[in-house]
């Protein structure tokens, strides 16, 4: 009762804010609304008349050039060419030189001391320039008047052009003071704010006042905007400020809603502080989301910082902060923290939800510096807050930062943080501190040996490292709850640490006798630890316990070998169908490794306890619970081999270009064979063929084998059979069945097609294609398809259509399957067969469809299928995504503006209130 009535308040409440904002809509003046609209649908205008008595040219009246050479004596002839003249002072009119040209006529009265300049006319004053089809200019009082003209068919040509200090003004008629800086341009519009505002007329007072009858701002480019903000009285301060009373937001010339009192916004170039203007969508479970609503504040030129608010309203909030920096090439960071309560259902309770990234790259000096990205998240964070369906799959995030100096002698320092967490479970793995040393490769012969022989190629390199080492493990039990009769789950928090210093010595041979390459090779490491393990085993329970010794230890380990290597090639050329040589490379390689056994207790590495219920010894590593066992526990004699097979081919080209190279496929197999062990000496085959150079599918394929047969283990208790198979020393073909047995394979065939035709596979790197922005287009390509656009009704019938034209849509299609096998024992088997498939495809230039699905074969599962459909509305962007998965709709349409001038499709406003418009009189509004 308590929550129907709250809820039957909340919509009382809901309708009288509406009845109270129409009321104030319907209260501001008519005028307002309307004269703004018109402002916008005007289209063309009043078209030019010309007096017949004003087409006498210069080149042909005698009388012009009279009146010329007047005006010349009366002023001070600064320059002539055959474009431009320069006239200089002329008491009591203009005191500045004066360039001016015209491509057809130049005609001067001298009597009232005008001039009219007429195609391509242009003047120039001061930092002042004017173009147009006609300019007339009056000497003695210093008017201007410019204004286009029409062709026959009624494109207009030679619009005025007003440039002063850097601003740009274009517009239908313009008239201008240079005296007193005043002047006024009909359908006027300039560029502001990455944007562009226009009026029924605009009013120059001063040299940086403006005011705008009927005016409006947009970032739209069409010459009839989806949208606009407009007011029926605007101020323009240049490169501060533009004012407005009231403010009115038109989406398709419908007024959504208006500010019934001033406001201002900043016209200055660069980053701004002020609002940012949020977008929404909608949700099955969030209900309406209002994202990205809050304030960027433009701090400083070095850093800048943004507060934003995510609203759902019916499943609570998130407030997001994000900060950044930079200093020229010093440093540069970021961070961003999240805090809110989310709840993703109604009935859910709300949780707490955080997030923290921090990022940081600084250089100290040349050969240091400091790299930074943390990132820190509350559990199932991205699930709770993100409608991004790839944002909900991560489960892990990676933390590191890392101190590194460079020295000149080629040594190398770093001190280094990381850390890996489960987003979903909280479990998190970190290792503070880590501290590097390593010492540059040392060639110690280099010096006595002969010039080019493979012993001053010896080289020694080490290197030595410490880590203190920590994770947090949750171990999941089932617990018999009485009251219930059932097992509930129980959880467990353990924590764990290690710490060590390993070291890292390197030797590096690579002599070459003949045709082989002889690498010899020795391999050492070394770890020191801080405490040693005892444990001792409890017959009474079947127990073991655990005692540590402190002190300093060592755990080394060490092997060496040799290995040789070969290539062989066989050349084939058949010269047919434009095949010239197939080439067959065989590349084998025999090694051979040694390591010893030191699993001995007399090392001190590993001991053992006698467990009297399995009647076995138990072995355990003294140093495991700081990571080590690295020592090898058993003596090792290997004999490996590799045999590497790449096969391709020589094509003719049909043209004058080069013969082309394919590689068809590479086939490698490999494998060893432990002459020191007691059974079981050969590993597994393993095999790899792939097929680089196709161009319209890419082929893998990857494979084990086993030679030994199987067979049913004992249970160690009850000495009966078991369902288990294992390994016995004894070869497939002793016992008939076959060479070998295939243990694992794996195969991924990936191809696609487009419109376009079969267009994926292996084809390199493709050149990155600079693409050109949608809306870049100029202010005076905007206002001349403004000046001539016309409202056209739609054309039900077909009459105005261009003729026929081809259907066609663009798609893209791509398949990737991949098949698993895996039988590493007789009793256990499993296999998968999965085809991943995305299709997109534009419907028109502006419907955009996208899908993502994966089949599991197998188990005859559709996993992860998404659907995204986005339509492109020019400044506006409207997006629909419908996730189905795991029992629940993931579902959202959203709502944003999308225009060239809102940098990641945010708009930055920095609005103040002010009582009315400063300095403003209503004879500035009277044009």
């Amino acid at each position: 009762m308590f929550r129907k009535k709250n809820h039957k308040n909340s919509i009382l409440k809901f309708f009288v804010a509406i009845a109270l904002f129409i009321a104030l809509l319907t209260s501001v003046q008519h005028h307002a609304l309307s004269q703004t609209k018109e402002a916008v649908k005007k289209t063309l205008p009043v078209e030019n008349k010309v007096d017949s008595s004003k087409k006498n040219l210069i080149n042909s009246d005698f009388r012009a050039r009279d009146s010329v050479l007047k005006i010349y004596r009366d002023s001070i002839l600064k320059k002539s060419d055959s474009s431009n003249t320069e006239i200089g002072k002329s008491k009591p009119g203009i005191d500045s030189i004066v360039i001016y040209s015209a491509k057809d006529s130049v005609r001067f009265t001298v009597g009232n001391k005008m001039m009219r300049l007429k195609g391509d006319a242009k003047i120039k004053l001061k930092a002042q320039s004017l173009e147009s089809e006609i300019i007339e200019m009056n000497f003695g009082n210093s008017n201007l008047k410019a204004e286009g003209t029409r062709d026959s068919n009624r494109k207009v040509k030679g619009y005025p052009k007003f440039t002063d200090q850097g601003e740009f003004f274009v517009g239908e008629k313009m008239s201008y003071n240079f005296q007193n800086k005043q002047g006024t341009i009909s359908f006027g519009e300039t560029e502001i704010s990455n944007g562009f505002y226009f009026g029924e007329k605009i009013k120059r007072v001063s040299e940086n006042e403006l005011f705008v009858r009927n005016g409006c701002y947009t970032t739209c480019d069409e010459p009839h905007p989806h949208f606009y903000i407009g007011s029926p009285e605007m101020k323009v301060i240049a490169n501060e400020k533009v004012y407005m009373d009231p403010i009115i937001f038109y989406v398709e010339d419908m007024p959504l809603f208006i500010v019934p009192v001033g406001l201002f916004f900043p016209s200055r170039g660069g980053r701004q502080s002020g609002l940012i203007i949020p977008s929404f969508f909608f949700s099955k479970d969030r209900g309406v989301v209002l994202q990205d609503l809050g304030l960027y504040l433009a701090l400083s030129d070095y850093y800048d910082t943004q507060f934003k608010v995510d609203y759902y309203s019916k499943g609570g909030y998130l407030l997001k902060n994000q900060t950044r920096w930079k200093l020229l090439d010093n440093f540069e960071g970021s961070l961003d923290a999240d805090y809110g309560k989310i709840r993703l259902k109604p009935d859910d309770e709300y949780n707490i939800n955080y997030k923290f990234v921090f990022t940081h790259n600084q250089t100290l000096t040349p050969q240091s510096n400091i790299v930074a990205n943390m990132s820190f998240m509350s559990p199932d964070f991205n699930r709770n807050t993100s409608m991004n369906y790839q944002d909900r799959l991560i489960q892990n995030i990676n933390s590191n930062a890392s101190y590194s100096q460079n020295f000149d002698n080629g040594m190398m320092f770093s001190l280094s943080f990381n850390r890996d967490q489960n987003i979903i479970t909280g479990e998190y793995q970190q290792t503070f501190p880590q501290v590097s040393w390593s010492v540059p490769s040392w060639k110690p012969f280099k010096s006595i040996a002969p010039s080019g022989n493979w012993l001053g190629d010896i080289s020694i390199k080490y290197g030595v490292s410490g880590k203190y080492y920590q994770d947090k493990v949750i171990q999941y039990d089932s617990a018999f709850v009485d009251s219930t009769q059932q097992y509930k789950q129980d959880t467990t928090i353990i924590f764990n640490t290690k710490s060590s210093i390993n070291h890292n010595p390197s030797i590096s041979i690579s002599p070459k006798l003949g045709y082989f390459t002889i690498t010899p090779s020795f391999n050492i490491r070394a770890n020191n630890y801080f405490k040693r393990l005892t444990r001792t085993y409890d017959s009474t329970d079947s127990s073991t316990n655990d005692t540590f010794e402190n002190g300093f230890f060592t755990e080394y380990n060490y092997n060496f070998g040799i290995s040789a290597q070969t290539r062989l090639y066989g050349i084939v050329k058949p010269e047919i169908f434009g095949l010239k040589a197939l080439r067959h490379t065989f590349q084998p390689t025999f090694s051979f490794s040694y390591t010893p056994n030191l699993s001995n207790p007399s090392f001190g590495f590993y001991d053992s306890y006698y467990n009297t219920s399995t009647k076995k010894y138990v072995q355990y590593s003294r140093y495991e619970v700081d990571g080590g066992g690295i020592a090898s526990k058993s003596l090792s004699r290997s004999l490996g081999f590799e045999f590497l097979n790449n096969f391709d081919a020589k094509i003719a080209s049909k043209d004058t270009n080069p013969d082309q190279n394919v590689s068809f496929f590479v086939w490698k197999i490999n494998g060893s064979y432990n002459m020191a062990a007691d059974s079981l000496r050969f590993s597994d085959i393993n095999m790899n063929f792939r097929i680089p150079d196709l161009k319209f599918i890419t082929l893998n394929a990857d494979a084990g084998f086993t030679v030994y047969d199987e067979a049913r283990t004992y249970n160690q208790t009850t000495g009966e059979l078991t369902n288990n198979y294992a390994p016995i020393n004894k070869f497939l073909i002793e016992n008939g069945k076959g060479l070998m047995r295939l243990k694992r394979l794996g195969l991924t065939l990936s191809t696609a097609f487009s419109s376009e035709g079969i267009s994926t596979g292996y084809q390199g790197e493709e050149p990155e294609v600079q693409q050109t922005p949608k809306d870049s287009i100029g202010l005076g390509d905007r206002f001349r398809r403004r000046l001539e656009y016309t409202d056209s009704t739609f054309d039900n019938f077909g009459d105005n259509t261009p003729g026929y034209s081809s259907f066609r849509i663009p798609w893209q299609l791509s398949f990737n399957l991949r098949f698993d096998y895996n039988n590493p024992t007789l009793n256990t088997f499993s296999k998968t067969l999965n085809l991943s498939t995305n299709l997109s495809f534009k419907l028109t230039d502006t419907w955009d469809f996208k899908g993502t699905a994966q089949y599991d074969f197998i188990n005859k599962k559709l996993l992860a299928p998404n659907l995204s459909i986005v339509k492109d509305l020019h400044c506006w962007e409207l997006s629909f995504s419908w996730t189905p998965n795991f029992g629940y709709y993931l579902h959202s349409i959203r709502f944003l503006i999308n225009s060239f001038g809102l940098s990641a499709k945010i708009v930055i406003l920095k609005i103040f209130l002010c009582k009315n418009i400063s300095g403003k009189n209503e004879e500035n509004f009277n044009y």
